[in-house]
């Protein structure tokens, strides 16, 4: 993708007991992966977990409900022109049991929990969208920033103080 965004790093926890999950971003920007931890039921699995910029799979064994965790770490490329909206995101998931997803934004959790669980009647996909305003992941960008700026200063101050110790 080439339109112009802000990268934040992200960390995306996805826990689900449902026989398959897509989480997806819809809206407002795409992710570039790291890289992703099997937490928890890798001997579920019955493929290796799929992704592209805008969408994770997970797939077990039909009515499987055993418990699966994934880490996705990634860089979140939000658009620009929606610095002052929302992203959207979107799970999909089987008719049974339910997916959890934590969203941390430069190590930060920023929002509530994203829970889809139950059904969604008349869609065997169980869509279920949930809007973020990009203003929790702006702020925890400046939050990461400011700090890794005042260590810069005291190692600036140090380097100093030091240099100031040898004249003497």
């Amino acid at each position: 993708m080439s339109l112009e965004s802000v990268p934040i790093s992200v960390e995306y926890l996805i826990t689900t007991t449902s026989d398959w999950t897509e989480f997806q971003i819809i809206e407002g920007g795409w992710w570039i992966v790291k890289d992703y931890r099997i937490e928890e039921g890798f001997d579920r699995l019955t493929q290796e977990i799929l992704y592209n910029e805008k969408t994770l799979v997970i797939s077990k064994k039909e009515f499987d409900t055993s418990k699966v965790v994934v880490r996705l770490n990634c860089t979140l490329n939000i658009i620009k022109e929606y610095s002052k909206s929302n992203l959207t995101y979107l799970i999909t998931k089987g008719n049974i049991e339910s997916t959890v997803i934590w969203v941390f934004a430069e190590g930060k959790e920023i929002l509530p929990p994203l829970v889809n669980e139950g059904t969604v009647s008349d869609n065997p996909s169980n869509p279920r969208p949930f809007e973020s305003h990009v203003k929790y992941y702006l702020q925890a960008l400046q939050e990461k920033r400011k700090v890794i700026e005042k260590q810069k200063r005291k190692i600036r101050n140090s380097k100093s103080l030091e240099m100031g110790l040898r004249r003497i």
